[in-house]
Order: structure tokens, then sequence, then C-alpha cells
């Protein structure tokens, strides 16, 4: 039987040192599926706009979405699954008839890492407010950590604040977080910025005091980059567990061929690519 050759593409901006492709494409070459994935670099909401209506006309079969559309994307779809309406943001694209339904495999792709380092109970901190932060932020609740912490300069403004919309999550400016622990320790710590990404320059570092966190706990940076971040770095000298964004990346890549081809991805082929490509 002839299989018909599908269309997906990553939607953001920038997206040309995105690994996507070359995981996806290895993954279909693996199981002999003929699909393509391409790169479809949005500047700006019009051209967003412009890419989610040829998921919904069937030109793109599925779509990732990535920085900075995964909240504004919402916009534009016609369903919004749970998955991406809990977390405010989404980073899946699938077509059902002849409609777009926006998903968040963030959160399960966060959660899938967390469950694997023991990541439970103990106070937790997540560096961003954007999609990602979002879903490390839900994750973590859901896991039982308490408190979650998350700190992002933008949290200075109130209206802004109160629209995260986590509501069992402290949102604190840079520097409020000793306060906020009272002498409690943090078992875990998530760089969710886009710092570190190509092109992205800054270090985050120092909203984190180190000194709270025991040897063994975790710090996970959702960037995954050709080397070590700064963050990473500066983790590893204090004795923590340290995880780059590569297996949150493959992660999401599978649950996406599930929500576009109902079928289980080759994971090792895709690990084994992405690997290939850092």
């Amino acid at each position: 039987m002839t299989t018909s050759r599908h269309h997906f593409a990553l939607l953001g901006h920038p997206v040309e040192h995105s690994l996507s492709p070359r995981i996806h494409l290895a993954a279909f070459a693996a199981v002999g599926l003929p699909h393509d994935y391409q790169l479809r670099d949005c500047p700006s909401e019009a051209e967003l706009r412009d890419a989610v209506a040829d998921v919904r006309s069937g030109v793109l079969h599925g779509a990732n979405i990535t920085i900075p559309h995964k909240s504004a994307v919402l916009e534009y779809v016609d369903v919004v699954d749970a998955s991406a309406a809990e977390v405010g943001a989404a980073n899946v694209l699938a077509r059902a008839g002849g409609s777009v339904v926006a998903h968040n495999t963030d959160r399960q792709a966060l959660r899938e890492r967390f469950v694997a380092h023991q990541v439970s109970g103990g106070a937790a901190l997540v560096l961003g407010s954007g999609g990602a932060a979002r879903a490390a932020v839900s994750a973590l609740i859901q896991l039982g950590m308490s408190p979650v912490l998350v700190v992002a300069r933008r949290f200075a403004v109130d209206a802004e604040r109160r629209a995260f919309g986590f509501s069992a999550a402290r949102l604190l400016a840079p520097g409020q977080v000793e306060q906020a622990l009272g002498g409690a320790p943090l078992r875990c710590v998530v760089q969710a910025t886009s710092v570190g990404m190509s092109g992205v320059s800054g270090d985050v570092s120092a909203w984190v005091p180190w000194h709270s966190l025991p040897q063994g706990a975790l710090a996970l940076d959702v960037v995954y980059a050709q080397r070590d971040t700064t963050f990473l770095s500066t983790a590893a000298a204090h004795g923590l567990r340290v995880e780059g964004g590569l297996p949150m990346l493959v992660a999401q890549a599978s649950l996406a061929w599930r929500l576009w081809l109902e079928r289980d991805a080759p994971r090792e082929a895709m690990l084994t690519a992405a690997r290939g490509g850092t």
C-alpha cells in the first residue's frame, strides 16, 4: 500500500537553528514514511496566521510552534485542546477534519523528564514567563512540588503577574527567591527562558540562589545547545545534576507524532539524529 506524502513544518522566529527537521526526517526514514519536515520562518503574526491556514487547508498536515508564537497561535486555531488551554500556550498543531487543533506537549515532555529524575515534593524554581515556563510550572504542580516559584523580569507589572494564570505558583522578581523560600531547600530549578538559544545572549544564573540547592538537586535547561549553557555550567559547578533540552525536544517530537500520525514514534532514531546534530 502506498502512503501519501504529508508535509510538516516548524513555525516560529527564528527557526534556522532548529534540530526538528533532522529529528523528524530521520524518524520518517526509520519507519519508511515519505513525509517531509521544513522550517517556516514567521517573523510576524500575519505570517503565522497564513501558516495556520495552510494547516487548515491541508497544505501542511501538522506543525510545531516555537517562540515567539506559542501563545499568539491560540488566536488563529479552530479548537484549543485542554492541554493548551490549561497552559495558555501551544507547541503542536494537528488537523481534525477541516479544523486546526492546538495542543501542548511541553508539559507532558517536561513531566517525563522530571519523573525520570525522580523529582517530586519540595520547592522548585522556574525561570521565565513564556510557554515553556508555563508548561514547567504546570508539570511541577502536577507532581506535587510546593512551593513552585517563578522568576521573570516581566512580573514587575501586576497585570502581567495576574495574566500568567497559575494561582498555585508564586510569581517573583529577580532577587526575591531567598525570602520566599524562608530557608527551605530547592529540589529543582528549570531554566525556561530563551537565553542560550542561537543568537540569544545573556545570563540568568544570578536569579538562582545556588546555595539553596543541595548537591544532587536537578537543574534542567529547556534550551538545547552545542555546548553546556552558562546556566548548566554554573549548576554543575555547584554539584547539581544537570540536563539540557535535547531529551525534552525528542520527547516533544515523539508526542507530536502521536497527534499527527496516530502511531508511536521511533524515539531511538530521533535521539540518535538529535545527538548527531549537536
